[in-house]
């Protein structure tokens, strides 16, 4: 006994559904979009610079110096160490404050948790200052812009020379002793940075109550 035909719409349904099941497999297997073909995900870390190598083969080689950062170097440290050192400081004289501070010795004294990153040709380099009291942010291009990203858009307008922007930071400015902020990539055996920010610190707005004398006090 033969049995009747199908309809020609629930045949058609069938087939379609059967392509699209293909299909979703053949995709499995495919790299998803931008993300796939994309590097690895940035990560990100801070520290002090400890170690700066110079690794381009010679002169006329592309940029690539290799820096050695203390991850494990406390902010509040290293601000406390470097107090005497002007916010618009040069890289140079900020870096020799740093390799003072207990943040970069380490207490006690020790190698600590480093990593290792390489500065390239596309690497941006830049300056940002970030409150004392503000150990968790990517800073900002002002000492006011600094505080008010601490405790949110206030006005800061008892900052004196508060919009001046930190110092252009070049590769050779970069030297053990700056505390800096990292964002970079692992690709093999290397950690191309895409950003290194040397940051400044300024005092924040509760360090700042905090240094002030109250209303009334003969201090």
């Amino acid at each position: 006994m033969r049995l009747p035909r199908p309809p020609i719409a629930l045949a058609g349904a069938l087939i379609v559904a059967v392509a699209v099941a293909v299909a979703g497999l053949a995709r499995a297997d495919e790299p998803q979009g931008k993300a796939a073909k994309a590097d690895p995900a940035n990560q990100k870390t801070e520290g002090v610079i400890v170690k700066v190598e110079d690794v381009a083969k010679d002169k006329d080689a592309p940029r690539h110096v290799r820096l050695t950062i203390k991850t494990d170097a406390v902010w509040r440290d290293y601000v406390r160490d470097t107090t005497n050192a002007e916010p618009g400081a040069s890289n140079k004289k900020a870096a020799e404050k740093g390799q003072e501070s207990i943040a970069t010795k380490g207490q006690p004294e020790g190698k600590g948790d480093t990593v290792v990153i390489d500065v390239v040709a596309d690497t941006k380099l830049e300056s940002r200052y970030r409150a004392s009291d503000d150990a968790t942010s990517t800073g900002a291009e002002t000492p006011a812009g600094a505080r008010k990203q601490e405790q949110g858009p206030k006005d800061d307008s008892r900052a004196v020379g508060s919009e001046k922007k930190a110092p252009k930071v070049e590769c050779s400015d970069l030297k053990p002793g700056l505390f800096v902020a990292v964002e970079y990539c692992q690709k093999g055996d290397q950690k191309p940075a895409a950003c290194v920010a040397v940051l400044r610190p300024v005092q924040g707005i509760n360090e700042g109550a905090r240094s002030r004398p109250a209303k009334g006090s003969d201090k």
